[in-house]
């Protein structure tokens, strides 16, 4: 995080246990850019084993969702992990990561 310039960044990962082949997966994700996914299980619940990587990840900012394209179906019966790597902006706005002050006697921090 770089408080001076007001952006962060991280990553997530997300367990997905699909009931159906599964080609592409949505999230939500206002206000972020998502640098990086890919996937992974857990072979014979024990070894992690890439799946792939991301064709490609769409944005709706209507919606304020992504879609993440997978190389390669998740398919029924595995737990997938998608990790995601983003950055993001600490915003005006209230939502997401956003500045706010506080006083404390007659100084505003």
């Amino acid at each position: 995080m770089d408080v001076d310039k007001f952006k962060y960044n991280g990553w997530v990962e997300i367990t997905i246990r699909p009931e159906k082949d599964v080609q592409q997966v949505t999230l939500h994700s206002n206000g972020l850019n998502i640098t990086n996914a890919d996937i992974s299980f857990y072979r014979f619940g024990l070894f992690r084993q890439k799946w792939g990587k991301a064709l490609d990840i769409g944005e709706d900012k209507n919606l304020t969702t992504i879609t993440v394209y997978l190389q390669r179906p998740l398919i029924p019966g595995y737990n997938f992990t998608l990790r995601l790597d983003f950055e993001g902006e600490i915003r005006k706005e209230l939502y997401g990561l956003y500045r706010s002050s506080y006083k404390i006697g007659n100084e505003t921090r």
